[in-house]
C-alpha cells in the first residue's frame, strides 16, 4: 500500500434569414440588386428616362495592402511568442501548500488524551508474522538496536521519509501529526494535497517540508523527498540513506518511519486511505475527536501506536502520555512485533 519514489464540433449550414439577394437589374431589393422601378441593369434607364450610375467599387490601394500585410504580420509573430511563452512556463504544482485556519490546526495537534484512551487501538491487533514487506503493515521493531538515526542532542530521532504526491504518505501524516503533538509543537504547518492522478487522488493531508517541530523529548525529521509533481524536494542526507539502504531497500516504498534505534514503521494494513476520499481537511480533522467515526477510530488508534513506539525508546516521558491507557495498550501489542528484515 506504499508509494514508490521514483502524480467533431456540428456542423451548421443555414442560410440568411433575409434569403439569397436578387440579381442585379432585376428591379427586386436583394443583397447585389439595384432598385430602379423595374428598370435595366447597371448603366440603364429608370422609369424617368435617368441614367442610373452603378455603386463605386470599393479598390484596395498598394498602400492600404501593405497595411494591411503587416497587420497580418504581427499579429502571427504575436501569436507565436504567446504560444512559446505558455510552453516554456513549467506546470505549476497543485494542491498545496496552502495557509490552514489555525482552527483546523488546532483541532489535530491537540486531540484529547479521553478521547484517545476510549479508542485504545480499535481492536486492531499487531500481527506476530514476519512479512516479506521489509516495512511490516503495523510496526516491526529492529532485530537489534543502533539501526536507526543517532540520537541528537541527547534524544532519539523520528525520522520519516514520504513525499507530498503519496496518497498512503497523505493518509499516515494525520496520526503523525496526533502523535507527535504528544511530545512536542508544531509551527509552520501548511497543508497540501496527494497527486490527482495516482490511487486515492487529492487526499487532504500536511507538507512536513517548511514546518518546524519542537520538543524536550525527541526530534523529528522529516524528508519529504518529493513535490506533488514529483519534482525532488529533499534529498536524504548520508545518514539517512544508510537507514533507507538497510530498512527501505529496494523498492524504497514511501511511507517509511524510524523511531529511535529501536522500530521501523508503514501505514498500518487497517488504516485505509479510502476512509479519507471526498472529505475536506476541516472534515478529516472533525472525525479525530469522534471515537466511534472508522476515519477517526482508525487515525487515532495508529496515533496510539506511534505514541507508546516514541515512549519506548525516550524513557517514557512524559508520564501523562506514556501511562495513558491508550498508549498502554498499543505498547502491550508492541511486545509481539516481530522483527524486520535488513537488506544491508
Amino acid at each position: 500500500m506504499s508509494g514508490k519514489r521514483r502524480a467533431a464540433p456540428r456542423r451548421v449550414d443555414g442560410r440568411g434569414a433575409s434569403g439569397p439577394g436578387g440579381r442585379p437589374g432585376s428591379g427586386k431589393p436583394g443583397s447585389g440588386g439595384y432598385q430602379g422601378g423595374g428598370g435595366r441593369g447597371p448603366g440603364g434607364k429608370g422609369s424617368g428616362g435617368r441614367a442610373i450610375e452603378p455603386a463605386p467599387r470599393f479598390r484596395f490601394t498598394p498602400a492600404l495592402l501593405g497595411w494591411i500585410s503587416t497587420g497580418v504580420v504581427v499579429v502571427i509573430v504575436l501569436v507565436l511568442v504567446l504560444v512559446n511563452v505558455t510552453k516554456s512556463k513549467p506546470p505549476a504544482a497543485t494542491g498545496g501548500p496552502v495557509q490552514v485556519p489555525a482552527s483546523v490546526v488546532s483541532e489535530v495537534t491537540s486531540v484529547p488524551s479521553s478521547v484517545l484512551d476510549q479508542v485504545g487501538i480499535a481492536g486492531d491487533d499487531i500481527s506476530t508474522t514476519a512479512l516479506d514487506n521489509p516495512v511490516n503493515p503495523i510496526k516491526t521493531a529492529h532485530p537489534s538496536g543502533g539501526n536507526g538515526l543517532a540520537d541528537t542532542g541527547g534524544k532519539p530521532v523520528v525520522f520519516y521519509f514520504g513525499a507530498l504526491w503519496c496518497p498512503i504518505c497523505a493518509t499516515e501524516r494525520w496520526s503523525m501529526l496526533v502523535a507527535l503533538s504528544r511530545f512536542g509543537t508544531f509551527t509552520g504547518l501548511l497543508g497540501a494535497q496527494s497527486s490527482a492522478t495516482d490511487s486515492y487522488p487529492n487526499t487532504q493531508t500536511w507538507d512536513f517540508s517548511q514546518a518546524t517541530y519542537t520538543s524536550p523529548y525527541i526530534v523529528f525529521t522529516p524528508d519529504e523527498f518529493q513535490d506533488m509533481n514529483r519534482n525532488n524536494l529533499m534529498n536524504p542526507n548520508a545518514a539517512e540513506q544508510v537507514v533507507l539502504s538497510a530498512w527501505d531497500a529496494p523498492e524504497e516504498k514511501f511511507p517509511f518511519l524510524t523511531i529511535g534505534d529501536k522500530y521501523i514503521a508503514g501505514i498500518p494494513g487497517w488504516l485505509d486511505p479510502q476512509l479519507l476520499q471526498g472529505l475536506s481537511r476541516s472534515q478529516i480533522a472533525q472525525t479525530l475527536t469522534q471515537p466511534t467515526n472508522p476515519l477517526g477510530s482508525a487515525l487515532d488508534a495508529n496515533a496510539n501506536y506511534l505514541s507508546a513506539a516514541i515512549c519506548s525508546v525516550d524513557g517514557m516521558k512524559p508520564a501523562s502520555v506514556c501511562t495513558s491507557s491508550g498508549v498502554t495498550a498499543a505498547a502491550t501489542q508492541l511486545k509481539k512485533a516481530p522483527a524486520a528484515q535488513s537488506f544491508g
